[in-house]
């Protein structure tokens, strides 16, 4: 099964966040801070929510840019806390994770042709994606860019 796989992709290593995570997983008292995953229950309310859309079957696929009334209640607050205006219909998109949101937003960046490439360094998983492409992210930072 292996010869199926692409090199690219055979050759990811694991993040340094996942091993420190890893590492101290079993720990006693251990405070993890590393894959945003948080260290204290489900709230009820939280668990209720999850178990009342279970019992009423809403567990299929969404739209691609995620639930309608979601991105509508989003675009709600960002109005009233920032007064700014997004369309929940065609400028909002939910992501299961900060890795894919930013994914969706810097995937338009990506030049196949460039050799340089600019290394996400607080984004490690980023840097993967794009290689896994086998290109480079491009991003102007600061008004200047290498383009060898």
């Amino acid at each position: 099964m292996e010869k199926y796989l692409n090199e690219n992709v055979k050759n990811i290593q694991i993040s340094g966040i996942r091993k420190f995570f890893n590492m101290v997983s079993g720990i006693e008292g251990m405070i993890s801070l590393t894959i945003g995953q948080p260290d204290f229950p489900t709230p009820d309310h939280i668990k209720k929510a999850g178990m009342n859309a279970i019992h009423e079957n809403f567990t299929v696929y969404t739209h691609n840019a995620g639930y309608l009334p979601l991105r509508q209640a989003i675009s709600h607050y960002v109005h009233k806390k920032y007064d700014l205006t997004y369309s929940p219909e065609s400028e909002i998109i939910v992501t299961i994770g900060a890795s894919e949101a930013i994914d969706v937003a810097l995937r338009p960046f990506y030049v196949r042709e460039m050799k340089s490439s600019f290394q996400v360094r607080s984004i490690p998983a980023m840097n993967r994606s794009f290689g896994c492409a086998k290109g480079s992210l491009f991003l102007p930072i600061l008004g200047t860019t290498n383009l060898n």
